[in-house]
Parts: C-alpha cells; structure tokens; sequence
C-alpha cells in the first residue's frame, strides 16, 4: 500500500509539474533564444491607444521616444491622420514601466548644415524639457532614421547611455551603444517579420523593432494598420524571443561593455 501511494504522488507530481509548465506565459532561459524590443517613435496617441493597452495585457513594456516641442510635433502629424499624446499620457506611460527616449526638439535631420546652438537645442535642450518634466532619459533617437552628423554624434556619445538610428540589422550581444533595427512599414507582411526574428533567433542576438502610427489608413509608408500590428505582435509571442527594454540588455551585459 505504501508503495502504491508513493507512486500514485509522484505521477500527480509529474502531472501538475506539466499543467503549470504548460499555462505558463514566461519563457525560461532554456526557451528564450535571444530578445526583442518595441520601439515606438514620436510619441503618438495611437500608441497610446491601441499599443500601450495590448502590451499592458502581455506585461510587455516599450520604448517611446519622444520629440520635445509638443507644438511643432503637432503640426507636422496633423496631416498625417494621428495626434501626439499628452504629457500625462506619456508619464503614465514610463510610471507603467515604459522607457523614454529623447527624439529630439523638432524632429529635424541633423545634418552638417546646422549650426552647433542649432544641434544643442535639438540634442540637450530637448533632453532638458523632458527632465523637467520629470522623465528619466537614458537614450537618444536619431529623427528620421538618420544618424547625424559629426558633431551631433559627439554630442550624443557624450550625454546618452546609448542611441538608435534605423540603420537595419540585428544587435549583437554583449551590444554597442549604437542600436540598430527593423523599420516597420506599411507594406511589411508576416513573411518578412517571421525572417527577422528567425534571424535574431539564429543568431541569439537583439531585434529592435520600430514602429509609427497605427491607423486604419495609412498615408505614410511609416505607418502601420491595426491588423498588422497585431500580426507582428503575434508573431513575436510565438517566438523564443523575450521581450526586454534596453535597460534591461546594458544592466545584463554591464560588464561587457565598452563605454
């Protein structure tokens, strides 16, 4: 008799060993073949919307970089069927868990046509508006893509952590404080998110992935539609990926890095 309920223990054991395991939404370290961020650029209402509830769902959290001047930003999306999300949304945002990013004052390419106050007001005057507001900044997003000039890299070298262009790769780990990405467009289908994330899973390495608006019609190739927001969200649950700020990755390999 005794015999028997010991074996009859260790099979329940065996049985709701499997059955947590199995509801379990976390990835251990045997699952996770490398990581993934969302990165959320200008700080748009649609991100707070329609992103920011989906991922609160999942508890995922994101970068959103932000441009300084609310007025200007404003201006420039109006055309472009979304809106800019006030300081409070943003702030309920990085309270949430979210990492801000400066995205400069005007979202203005900082080419080498501009002066240095022009640079300082875009590179550290913006960085500046968003602390006194109380937001921790860590990172800066080049506007545009671009990577900025000379002078404007010395400045950023100088006063983030790290910074993020769309130059388009996967990170290796441990990372350099250039971060690269995937730019999100409109005409991106699942075929193409699917070969990101192999790649980054092959590769155990850091996929960033960039995102714009997400409306029902989009005007620029920027931007991205609910559904297909969805599909890449998807596609990442079913991934090995783990879902990580930057924060996260430089406090992992703080001991790797070259500063």
């Amino acid at each position: 008799m005794i015999i028997v309920k010991k074996v009859f223990f260790f099979l329940l054991t065996v049985l709701l060993f499997f059955v947590v395991g199995c509801d379990s939404d976390s990835k251990t370290e045997e699952e996770t073949r490398g990581y993934v961020t969302f990165w959320f650029d200008d700080g748009l209402l649609s991100t707070y919307e329609k992103a920011f509830p989906v991922f609160e769902e999942k508890g995922w959290n994101a970068v959103l970089a932000v441009v300084g001047s609310r007025v200007v930003m404003s201006e420039k999306i109006a055309q472009e069927g979304d809106k800019i999300m006030s300081w409070e949304n943003v702030k309920e945002m990085e309270e949430k868990g979210w990492e801000i990013s400066n995205h400069s004052m005007t979202h203005e390419k900082l080419g080498d046509e501009k002066s240095l106050n022009y640079l300082k007001m875009e590179v550290l005057g913006s960085k500046e508006v968003l602390e006194n507001y109380g937001f921790s900044v860590e990172s800066f997003t080049f506007p545009h893509g671009d990577k900025g000039c000379d002078k404007a890299r010395d400045m950023v070298q100088l006063n983030y952590f790290y910074w993020r262009s769309t130059v388009s790769e996967i990170n290796s780990l441990p990372p350099e404080r250039h971060l690269k990405c995937l730019f999100v467009t409109e005409c991106m289908d699942r075929k193409k998110i699917r070969e990101w994330i192999n790649k980054a899973e092959e590769e155990e390495g850091w996929l960033i992935i960039v995102l714009h608006s997400i409306i029902n019609n989009p005007v620029g190739w920027w931007q991205q539609t609910p559904e297909q927001f969805a599909m890449i969200v998807e596609e990442v649950e079913e991934s090995s990926l783990e879902v990580v700020l930057p924060r996260d990755i430089f406090e992992l390999f703080a001991e790797e890095i070259r500063w």
